[in-house]
């Protein structure tokens, strides 16, 4: 892939047309050893490798807890070029998704969680992010739901901050008591 697309491209995004280029019953009636044969060959050929290439960059939607290659892409790593032994191309974004099953309480303000992700100096976090969820115990439902990180327009002490380092993600509490909510919380990131 190249490492720049036009405007045009930046607007519109991968996708494929859902107008068939081709028509099955073509096969069943065109004389193999005849040209319109080897056109139709060829559009089907073509229709193939499109949908092979627009499959391959599509962003997929999975969100596991073992590293995932997610299908979005960087630009290549500045630091390659025509002077460097490494050839430059564009670098594939990887995602891990954590299940967090309690977050902290006032008691226990700092949360730490093992990502078991390797980083090392070629790495780049790239998003971390997530979701916690107080489960609805009562009719009618009335659980509650906040983002990670999370910022109280009311209180200082309501807040959740959301960080990493090379071993953990911190999730650190303002002072209250978050102790029955869960969480998941997403990293996204490059390794070169």
């Amino acid at each position: 892939m190249p490492n720049t697309i036009t405007p045009a491209q930046s607007q519109t995004g991968a996708f494929i047309s859902t107008t068939q280029s081709f028509d099955v019953a073509d096969i069943y009636s065109t004389d193999v050893k005849s040209p319109e044969f080897k056109e139709l060959i060829v559009r089907l050929y073509r229709y193939t490798s499109d949908l092979a290439k627009v499959i391959n960059i599509a962003d997929k939607g999975l969100y596991v807890k073992n590293e995932f290659v997610t299908g979005s892409v960087m630009f290549s790593n500045p630091n390659y070029n025509a002077t460097t032994n490494v050839v430059a191309a564009n670098r594939q974004l990887y995602r891990m998704t954590l299940d967090i099953p309690q977050l902290p309480s006032t008691a226990s303000p700092k949360l730490t969680v093992p990502h078991n992700i390797p980083f090392n100096a070629a790495f780049t976090l790239l998003k971390i992010y997530g979701g916690g969820t107080l489960p609805c115990t009562t009719t009618p439902m009335t659980g509650d739901y906040i983002p990670l990180p999370y910022t109280s327009a009311s209180s200082i002490t309501n807040q959740l901050e959301l960080h990493a380092d090379n071993t953990n993600v911190y999730i650190i509490t303002g002072g209250k008591d978050y102790s029955a909510y869960s969480a998941k919380v997403v990293l996204e990131y490059i390794k070169s």
